[in-house]
């Protein structure tokens, strides 16, 4: 009997011991208060967003880039040349030797370029914002894309938040292009356009794509000189 009950008290001390390891020693904090109305207190700032890197920059910039010479020699851009990034900015050299000599006149330089090719075909008449364009219009450049706005405050403003911008320019590239677009049949695939669902308008750079289907887009970026050959041909 005596062994039993030592057995029983074991087992009840094990069991309390047991229920008190297991126990968190250290609860969750409570949520942090909302702030009083009236309280001068500033939120969290959000988290800055990631530099694009020289890849997404180059893929980015280059359907667009103006020019077929190198800024530094004047020399046609051959099979050797060489995508730098500068600043954020796409700058094409004949070759590496070159790189070291980009300065901030050859960013100039390029989007002075930029200007001069998208100012004909620009399809918009009004600011990005709405507004009409008038005798205080600037012509901005985003990388290697011309957006014209109404002020230069304007411009400035459309910096803070650029992706639904160009977003808005691209539909109207698009829709003025779609209105002279010659090309019946896929660039890639070269099947009709519509026998496979309503066709996909792509743009590359500035210039209107239409394709069979979405998998065509991949064959563009990789031999875009032979595709854009192509429609200008049809056009």
């Amino acid at each position: 009997m005596k062994q039993l009950l030592l057995s029983v008290g074991s087992i009840a001390l094990l069991t309390f011991a047991f229920g008190f390891s297991s126990q968190d020693p250290k609860p969750a904090p409570a949520p942090a208060p909302a702030p009083a109305a009236g309280s001068t207190a500033k939120p969290a700032p959000a988290p800055a967003k990631a530099a694009p890197t020289d890849a997404e920059v180059i893929s980015a910039q280059k359907p667009s880039y103006p020019l077929d010479t190198c800024p530094v020699t004047g020399e046609k851009l051959g099979k050797d040349a060489v995508d730098n990034v500068k600043d954020g900015h796409l700058i094409r050299t004949c070759c590496a030797k070159c790189t070291a000599k980009i300065d901030a006149g050859m960013i100039k330089k390029v989007d002075e370029a930029v200007v001069a090719a998208q100012m004909k075909s620009y399809p918009m008449e009004a600011c990005i914002c709405g507004k009409p364009l008038g005798e205080k219009a600037v012509n901005h450049v985003v990388g290697t894309r011309l957006v014209r706005c109404c002020t230069p405050e304007c411009a400035g403003m459309m910096e803070k938040d650029i992706k639904p911008v160009m977003a808005k320019l691209d539909k109207a590239y698009v829709d003025a292009q779609l209105k002279t677009y010659k090309m019946k049949t896929c660039p890639v695939s070269g099947d009709e356009l519509g026998k496979m669902g309503e066709p996909v308008n792509y743009l590359y750079g500035t210039t209107l794509v239409r394709l069979c289907c979405k998998d065509c887009v991949k064959d563009v970026t990789k031999d875009p000189a032979a595709i854009m050959k192509k429609i200008a041909a049809a056009q």
